[in-house]
């Protein structure tokens, strides 16, 4: 099995808005904060509703949150043009 990490800036975020983890789980409808300490933690990944929806809760956008899977996205097909039409 190989073991993924998922390096992001969730934590950061969501402390610089003074939440805890059961804020953020109730927002986006989870019964517990499971997930939320996997998403932190990298071992997991949110789905893309709760990805907006993280977004839209810390007023940032998804590739912040993820900056490292962004820029190595970026990286891996250097003839996209991410920032186009903005």
């Amino acid at each position: 099995m190989v073991n993924t990490n998922y390096p992001n800036n969730l934590k950061q975020y969501r402390l610089h808005r003074g939440l805890n983890q059961k804020d953020v789980a109730k927002y986006l409808g989870l019964q517990s904060t499971d997930r939320i300490s996997r998403w932190e933690q990298g071992n997991t990944l949110p789905n893309i509703i709760n990805l907006f929806k993280l977004s839209a809760l810390y007023h940032t956008t998804p590739d912040k949150l993820y900056r490292v899977l962004f820029m190595t996205c970026h990286q891996s097909y250097p003839s996209l043009d991410f920032f186009d039409n903005q």
